[in-house]
C-alpha cells in the first residue's frame, strides 16, 4: 500500500496541475504564532502568505483522495511516517509561485467565471449533481474558510490552470533520438546469475553478550511495535423498533387507495403475434393459407416460422408505433390486420386474446398497500431519528449530548486493530465485511462520526471515534527471540559477503571460472529477457538492472539482494532482433513520452526561477506539530 501512495504522490503532477517539487525553505520559529489566531500564517512566498486553513483544505482533499482510493485504512500514523504534510505545503508554496507568475503576467479571471466554477465543484453538489447551499456552508464551516477565501482559492486554482495550459510543445523530439531510444529498449539479453545464498545457514557457534542485544533492539524497535488501537460506540437505529410503533387505521388504507386507484388499474393489453416476410408475393401466399384452415399457428409452421420467435407477448397500446397500435387494437380476437410494409420487408399482425382493462378490488391489495405504508413511515422515523443525531453532532461535536433522548442504542467496542477487527463478534451488526469496516473504523478521526450504514434489515448505524491508543514500541523481552534472530541474520549476511568476494576476487574475464564446491553458491543461466516485463518477467527487477548495465561477457558488481543472499550476473549474448512485432516498442509512444518529460522539465524550471527571484520560509512550529 505504501508504494501505491508514494506512486499517487508523484503523480499528482501533471501539465493540467501544480507541480510537486521540493525547492530549498527557509524556516522561522516564532514561538507565538499559534497564540490568539485561529488561522495562522504558516508559510510565506514572497509577500504572499499562506494560511491555515489553506494547508487544511489540501491536506483533507489529498486524505480522502489516498482512502477513496486505497482498499486498506490510512492512518494517522501512516500519514505522519510518510511525511504527506511536507507533499502538501510544497504543493501550497509550488501554487503561491505560480500564482504570482500569473499576477505578473495581468491574467485576470471574470467574477460570474469563478463563482460558475464554485457552483459546479462536485465537492459543493448533492447526490442529483446539484449545488447545494448546505454542503457549501458545512465545507466552509469544517474548512475554517469564509466565502471571500473560497473565492480567491477558486480564482487562484483557475489562473494557475490557464498559465499551466499556455504552456503548450508541438514535437521537442526528434524522430532520429526516438528510434535510438527504441532500439535500446528494445534489446534482449542472456546471462548467468551467480546467487550466494546462506540465508539457511545455521549459526551454532556464535553468542550475543547483552550489549550487543541491547544494541540491535534500540536500532530495530520502532519495527517492533503493539498495533494501533481504537476505542469505537456503534449507534444503531432498529428498523423493526419504528415499524411496530406505527398504527395504521382502516381509513388510513381505503382513503390512499381511492387516491391511488390507477396504481391498482391494469390497462387493456393484447396478446399478440407477427408473420414477416421478404415480398409481398410470400405474404399473400401465407394470408391465404390462413384463410383456408384459420388456424395461424398451423400456418405459421407451415411456411417455417417459429411461434415463440412470433410472440409479440402482451402489448399495450402505447407499446408500438401508432399506425401499427391503431390496426392491433381495432382487431378482434383471432383476426389478422391488412399487410403492412417496412424497411425489412412485410408483416401482419394476429390478435390472438384481449386482456380486459381490469381495477384490482380494494380487498385484493389492501394488505399491500399496508405494508407499503408501514415501510415509508418507518423508513421516515428512522431516517428522521438518524439525521437528527447526525445534524446535532455536527453543530455541538458533543458525542453524549447528541444522541441524548433518541430512541438508539449505543454499543462500545474497546482495543480494536488491524489484527483482531475480523474476530470482533459486536462489530457483525454493522452487516459489513472486514475491509469495509477497517476502511471507516481507521479513517475516522478522533471524536468524528462516519457516513451512515445500513444493514440488510433496515437498521441505520454511525460509527463514533472514541478514542486513539497509538502504537508503542516492545519492550525487549517480549521481542528478544526476534532480535536474537536479527542478529544471526546478519551474521548469515557477512558470510555470505565473504562467499561472494571471494568469488569475484577469483574471477577472471573470458577465462571459465573456478567452480565452487559449497551448498551456498548457485549458478542459472537465463532465457532472452528485456529490461522490462516483455521477457523473462518473473526476474527481479534489480537483477535485470544488473543483466543491461554490466558490460557483455563481463562479472557485475554484486548486490545484497537480502539477508543473507548476494547476486552477480555475467551477461552471455544480447541481440536487437528477437522480440515479435507486436511486442516492440512503438516510436510514436516513445515521443509522447518524452515531450511531456520535457514539458515537467519546462515547469519545473519556471518555478526554481521563481524561488529565485522571492523567497520562501516555513513556520517552524507548524512543521513540529506534526
Amino acid at each position: 500500500m505504501i508504494k501505491k501512495i508514494m506512486l499517487f504522490l508523484k503523480n499528482l503532477g501533471s501539465k493540467f496541475l501544480i507541480i510537486i517539487i521540493a525547492l530549498s525553505f527557509a524556516v522561522w520559529g516564532i514561538g507565538d504564532i499559534f497564540v490568539g489566531n485561529n488561522n495562522p500564517t504558516i508559510a510565506k512566498v514572497g509577500k504572499s502568505e499562506i494560511k491555515l486553513n489553506e494547508f487544511q483544505l489540501d491536506y483533507q482533499l489529498l486524505i480522502d483522495r489516498l482512502r477513496q482510493t486505497n482498499q486498506q485504512p490510512v492512518t494517522e500514523e501512516l500519514l505522519k511516517a510518510l511525511g504527506i504534510h511536507h507533499n502538501v505545503i510544497e504543493n501550497l508554496i509550488s501554487k503561491k509561485y505560480i500564482n504570482i507568475l500569473s499576477k505578473d503576467l495581468n491574467i485576470s479571471i471574470g467574477d460570474k467565471y469563478i463563482k460558475k466554477a464554485i457552483i459546479n465543484n462536485p465537492i459543493f453538489n448533492d447526490q442529483l449533481g446539484v449545488f447545494n447551499k448546505d454542503y457549501y456552508n458545512y465545507y466552509l464551516s469544517r474548512n475554517n474558510l469564509k466565502e471571500k477565501d473560497i473565492y480567491n482559492i477558486s480564482k487562484d486554482s483557475i489562473s494557475n490552470d490557464l498559465l499551466l495550459q499556455s504552456i503548450g510543445y508541438s514535437e521537442f523530439v526528434p524522430e532520429k533520438i526516438a528510434n535510438s531510444i527504441v532500439k535500446k529498449r528494445d534489446l534482449v539479453r542472456k546471462a548467468k546469475i551467480i546467487t550466494i545464498d546462506t540465508s539457511a545457514k545455521l549459526i551454532s557457534n556464535k553468542m550475543f553478550d547483552d550489549t550487543l542485544i541491547n544494541k540491535k533492539y534500540e536500532k530495530e524497535k520502532n519495527n517492533f511495535l503493539n498495533p494501533e488501537t481504537r476505542d469505537i460506540s456503534i449507534v444503531t437505529f432498529f428498523y423493526k423498533k419504528q415499524l411496530n410503533n406505527i398504527d395504521i387505521k382502516e381509513q388510513e388504507l381505503k382513503s390512499f387507495y381511492d387516491d391511488n386507484i390507477n396504481l391498482y388499474k391494469k390497462d387493456e393489453t393484447r396478446n399478440i403475434f407477427i408473420a414477416q416476410f421478404n415480398t409481398k408475393k410470400e405474404i399473400e401466399e401465407f394470408i391465404d393459407n390462413y384463410k383456408k384452415n384459420e388456424d395461424f399457428f398451423e400456418t405459421l409452421q407451415k411456411f417455417n416460422k417459429n411461434i415463440e420467435e412470433s410472440n409479440l407477448g402482451n402489448v399495450k397500446i402505447d407499446d408500438v408505433d401508432p399506425e401499427s397500435s391503431e390496426a392491433i387494437f381495432n382487431l378482434s380476437e383471432k383476426q389478422i390486420s391488412q399487410i403492412f410494409k417496412t424497411s425489412f420487408g412485410y408483416k401482419v399482425f394476429y390478435l390472438e386474446k384481449i386482456n380486459k382493462e381490469l381495477i384490482e378490488s380494494y380487498s385484493k391489495v389492501k394488505e399491500q398497500i399496508k405494508r407499503d405504508i408501514l415501510k415509508e413511515k418507518s423508513n421516515e422515523k428512522i431516517y428522521n431519528l438518524a439525521n437528527m443525531f447526525y445534524e446535532k453532532f455536527l453543530n455541538t461535536k458533543n458525542f453524549t449530548l447528541s444522541i441524548e433522548n433518541l430512541d438508539a442504542q449505543i454499543k462500545e467496542v474497546k482495543n480494536i486493530n488491524l489484527i483482531n477487527i475480523e474476530k470482533n463478534k459486536e462489530l457483525k451488526i454493522l452487516g459489513l465485511n472486514e475491509s469495509e469496516i477497517s476502511k471507516i473504523v481507521f479513517n475516522l478521526n478522533n471524536n468524528d462520526i462516519s457516513e451512515i450504514v445500513e444493514d440488510n434489515d433496515n437498521n441505520l448505524h454511525y460509527i463514533y471515534l472514541n478514542n486513539i491508543i497509538q502504537a508503542k514500541e516492545k519492550k525487549l523481552p517480549e521481542i528478544k527471540n526476534e532480535i536474537l534472530n536479527l542478529l544471526y541474520d546478519d551474521e548469515r549476511n557477512k558470510e555470505a559477503k565473504i562467499l561472494a568476494d571471494d568469488f569475484k576476487k577469483k574471477f577472471q574475464p573470458n577465462k571459465p571460472y573456478e567452480k565452487y564446491n559449497t551448498n551456498f553458491i548457485k549458478e542459472e543461466s537465463t532465457d532472452w529477457i528485456t529490461w522490462d516485463n516483455r521477457l523473462g518477467k518473473n526476474i527481479n527487477i534489480n537483477i535485470k538492472d544488473l543483466v543491461f548495465n554490466t558490460k557483455l561477457n563481463s562479472l557485475s558488481k554484486m548486490i545484497n539482494l537480502k539477508k543473507g543472499i548476494y547476486v552477480m550476473v555475467l551477461p552471455t549474448a544480447q541481440s536487437n532482433n528477437i522480440l515479435k512485432e507486436e511486442n516492440t516498442s512503438k516510436v510514436e509512444r516513445v515521443v509522447n513520452e518524452l515531450n511531456e518529460s520535457i514539458e515537467a522539465d519546462i515547469n519545473r524550471a519556471l518555478l526554481q526561477d521563481m524561488s529565485n527571484k522571492h523567497k520562501s520560509n516555513i513556520n517552524q512550529k507548524f512543521l513540529n506539530s506534526f
